[in-house]
């Protein structure tokens, strides 16, 4: 057995993959002996499939880290009959994909090479699919979905990243995302991964992983776009190492690895959760008209917030602690309650903000926000967050010759609302003003 710190010195091909980009040039080279490759692969639909490629310009379906219990549909009985054939076979998989794999084949192939990724354990696929069911939207296809994004960031730092059919994008930091906090909170695992028989000893001919800690073993290393640590655990792990082109790779101490790599033992006693979907549950955040005794725009927010919950999500409305409202509010409605004149929201408490309807956007109205009222009525407090936002049948109130806001300011809120990712009005005039004053085409 023999323990190495390694990296693809292609720098695209590394960035592209979630650790050192090894597994690429494993692939590559089994591809170029006329071999088969099998891996996790993101199917139409979302959820991830074990298939098997054959053609080098494949090898990203298989990139990329997928926190996803894979379906193996045929997988195994294709593996067998390639082997079978007198095919060379790569096959990368969990340890206990590994495992089963062995003992469905029944006996020990030479053409056969195993690639062990250090698993951090699978959740029920039900997990997976309420969660997808947030990032969906009505009017754009997913194109991709990426876990350990690093574009923009690093590899320690790395993001969960969706990219729709429109060209946007949701980019999150991983810490921060709901499906990847829990994932990597261990709370709501499958019931074998929290003593999981794979895990006794090592599976592969090769086993791959993330080199955590390196820096404190080899400080010269860049690790900006990742390093992986390879074990080559026999003699056929070994030799196909030394067919790869397009890495650097130095020994290393496979005790340093365990040490920051927990995920080469089993996990014996970690508590699991009790899974609620409503851990996945967007939370939105609702701006209304100063509700300061004022029904109409008390009952507008208490109707966005309502309509919003019916889609799933978990929506609260922002109001100061003095408004005066009517106690059907604070019996009916969830409220997220300020100090007067404290903008005290914090970037972790909402995953959306939204502001809407009424005269919210009136500036002859905004004196009920506090001096500063730009912040509040127009949500800069958030300009720095990675949130969704946007106005939804938001009314300025008066338009045309009677429109309020003097040249200056319309430059500031032209600047705040491009930062919005949609943005819809009440009024038909204030369609024309929104483009005339604002520069902003909206929806209606």
């Amino acid at each position: 057995m023999e323990a190495y710190l390694a990296y693809n010195t292609n720098d695209q091909v590394r960035k592209n993959s979630s650790s050192g980009g090894i597994f690429y040039e494993l692939a590559k080279q089994t591809i170029l002996d006329g071999g088969i490759v099998f891996g996790a692969s993101w199917n139409k639909d979302w959820d991830v499939d074990i298939i098997d490629i054959s053609k080098i310009e494949d090898i990203p379906k298989l990139q990329q880290s997928k926190y996803v219990k894979a379906n193996l549909n045929n997988a195994f009985e294709k593996c067998k009959e390639y082997l079978d054939n007198n095919k060379k076979v790569l096959y990368s998989g969990t340890p206990c994909q590994i495992m089963a794999l062995k003992k469905t084949l029944g006996k020990v192939y030479d053409s056969l090479v195993t690639v062990e990724i250090t698993c951090h354990g699978t959740m029920p696929k039900q997990v997976w699919l309420d969660y997808l069911e947030t990032i969906k939207r009505p009017d754009a296809k997913i194109i991709s979905i990426n876990m350990r994004s690093k574009e923009n960031t690093t590899w320690e730092k790395y993001n969960f990243e969706v990219k729709y059919s429109d060209g946007k994008k949701f980019i999150e930091e991983h810490s921060k995302n709901k499906y990847m906090k829990a994932f990597l909170s261990d709370k709501y695992l499958n019931t074998s991964c929290y003593n999981c028989v794979a895990k006794n000893e090592l599976q592969g001919d090769i086993v791959l992983g993330d080199y955590w800690g390196i820096n404190k073993y080899h400080s010269t290393i860049d690790t900006k776009y990742g390093v992986s640590f390879i074990i080559a655990n026999s003699e056929k792990g070994k030799n196909i190492l030394k067919k790869l082109t397009n890495i650097k790779i130095v020994k290393t101490n496979i005790e340093n690895i365990r040490k920051h790599n927990v995920l080469l033992t089993p996990r014996r006693t970690q508590t699991p959760g009790t899974y609620r979907k409503s851990i996945l549950q967007k939370k939105v955040g609702v701006i209304a008209q100063g509700a300061y005794k004022n029904i109409g725009g008390l009952l507008n927010g208490y109707s966005l917030v309502t309509a919003i919950n019916e889609l799933g999500y978990d929506a609260k409305l922002i109001i100061w602690d003095s408004d005066e409202r009517l106690s059907f509010m604070d019996k009916n409605c969830s409220l997220r309650k300020m100090t007067w004149g404290n903008l005290d929201i914090k970037e972790d408490e909402f995953d959306i903000l939204a502001i809407g309807s009424d005269q919210t956007w009136r500036k002859k109205y905004q004196s009920a926000y506090g001096k500063n009222r730009i912040p509040y009525a127009f949500m800069t407090f958030s300009n720095t967050w990675n949130k969704v936002r946007f106005s939804y049948a938001t009314s300025i109130g008066v338009g045309g010759n009677e429109f309020e806001y003097s040249d200056s300011e319309n430059k500031q809120i032209q600047e705040i609302l491009n930062q919005y990712n949609y943005v819809s009005v009440r009024e038909l005039e204030s369609v024309n003003d929104c483009k005339k004053n604002w520069g902003i085409d909206v929806t209606k």
